[in-house]
């Protein structure tokens, strides 16, 4: 689980800050989180603070979501790398 640091930056905004999070914006969110990015490279890659994006992630581990959204991603993958070869 990450867990929020508390320093100053991490509630700097950004273009997506405070914006409702589309079904894009969390697919991208578990991408991101799949492939171990830190907390900092998916913050800028989403536009938006690194709490929010600390938060989300925290809401989605609590409700299961993300490890639904990561499931599915990795369907998708094995769909799709089967197709090329």
């Amino acid at each position: 689980m990450v867990h929020n640091s508390g320093t100053a930056t991490d509630d700097l905004p950004d273009l997506n800050t405070g914006k409702e999070w589309s079904e894009v914006d969390l697919f991208d969110l578990a991408i991101t989180v799949r492939m171990k990015n830190s907390i900092e490279v998916i913050a800028m890659f989403l536009c938006r603070s690194r709490c929010e994006v600390r938060d989300k992630i925290a809401e989605l581990e609590r409700s299961g979501e993300l490890a639904r959204l990561i499931a599915r991603i990795e369907a998708f993958l094995a769909i799709d790398c089967a197709d090329l070869c």
